[in-house]
């Protein structure tokens, strides 16, 4: 049943992409973007609701596979503007990073005015909360822009990538090391994604000789990706020890190939569906509001039946409140924005 929330919307939205359609395009990309943030969603809904639901079990190990395509787009859509947009860099930090936090913080008040609302907001809890301690994909994303801000702020155009690409690499690197002194806080899934970040950007750059390329022998190219990709995730199910170095490595092949299948089936397909859509204007919304209704609202189930009906609540009250922080935040930079207008104009 929980497969199908997103199949039915991806399926319907699906055409074929046409003779001068644009691959990879604003709407494909928004569209995706939807599909990924909301495999997230029913991701955590599988690791910490644990509902008694079988068909949510598919999504236990995709979480960081969701991340992987989101940072493909973003790694793509920056490196787009800041090639094609005259001035784009200019007030990056103040367009494109500070609304992360922004929404971070909109997003760390949610939880602690309805944790205090349900009596179990303690201290440490706060802490916790206003730190983002428990919130790895906000501090990641947050350095992945700043390196590319100074890469492409401060490198030549042709070193840029593999600058940012460098600064992609050093932050998986300390991540790692940390998580070899403390293993249960800084897993893998810290990094295990980011490599599509830089995939992004090198596909922004060699765009045509990549698609060019994937698109002579396109079938055998297509089942080459997706054995490469199964394999891959069959070792992350079948690897008891997830703390091992072939598990990561498995992580990191599973990443990179299923950015190269998002790639080879937006070559023949564009996705365009209202639903979805949607939920990509709000992906990043729903990323950090995804834990609060799991933690109130779940766990309250005493039938499966109850339990699906819990699962649905959750969803529902997922995209009000990732839709309200959207809407506040835009309101909230809007007014930054004016101040900064008239202290510099």
């Amino acid at each position: 049943m929980f497969v199908l929330l997103l199949l039915i919307p991806f399926i319907i939205g699906c055409r074929p992409v046409g003779d001068g359609a644009e691959v990879f395009g604003v709407v494909t990309t928004k569209s995706l973007k939807g599909l990924f943030a909301s495999g997230v969603v029913l991701h955590h809904l599988c690791t910490y609701f644990c509902p008694p639901i079988t068909s949510l079990e598919v999504y236990r190990n995709l979480g960081f596979i969701m991340v992987s395509g989101f940072f493909l787009i973003s790694g793509y859509g920056l490196t787009y503007s800041a090639r094609k947009k005259e001035g784009y860099l200019n007030h990056f930090l103040l367009r494109r990073v500070l609304p992360i936090i922004v929404g971070f913080y909109l997003s760390a008040f949610a939880y602690c005015l309805m944790y205090r609302h349900y009596h179990v907001l303690t201290w440490e809890m706060f802490r916790t909360i206003v730190t983002g301690a428990n919130y790895w994909f906000i501090y990641a994303i947050l350095i992945l822009y700043i390196g590319f801000y100074i890469s492409f702020r401060f490198f030549k155009s042709q070193n840029a990538p593999y600058a940012c690409t460098v600064w992609t690499v050093l932050y998986m690197a300390v991540m790692f090391v940390k998580g070899l002194k403390a293993p249960g806080v800084y897993g893998y899934w810290w990094f295990n994604s980011c490599l599509a970040f830089a995939a992004g950007i090198w596909f922004c750059v060699y765009r045509d000789r990549i698609l060019g390329f994937l698109d002579r022998g396109y079938i055998w190219k297509l089942v080459l990706s997706a054995a490469v990709f199964g394999a891959a995730f069959a070792g992350v199910y079948l690897i008891e020890d997830k703390a091992s170095l072939k598990i990561l490595a498995c992580e990191l092949i599973a990443s990179v190939s299923f950015c190269v299948l998002v790639l080879q089936f937006c070559m023949r397909f564009k996705v365009n569906n209202i639903v979805l859509k949607s939920l990509g204007t709000v992906s990043l919304e729903l990323y950090l509001v995804q834990a609060l209704w799991i933690y109130v609202v779940g766990n309250e189930y005493t039938s499966q039946w109850h339990a699906v009906l819990m699962v649905f609540n959750i969803i529902i009250r997922t995209v009000l409140l990732a839709w309200v922080v959207h809407y506040v935040s835009k309101g909230i930079m809007w007014i930054v924005e004016k101040v900064r207008f008239l202290i510099w104009k």
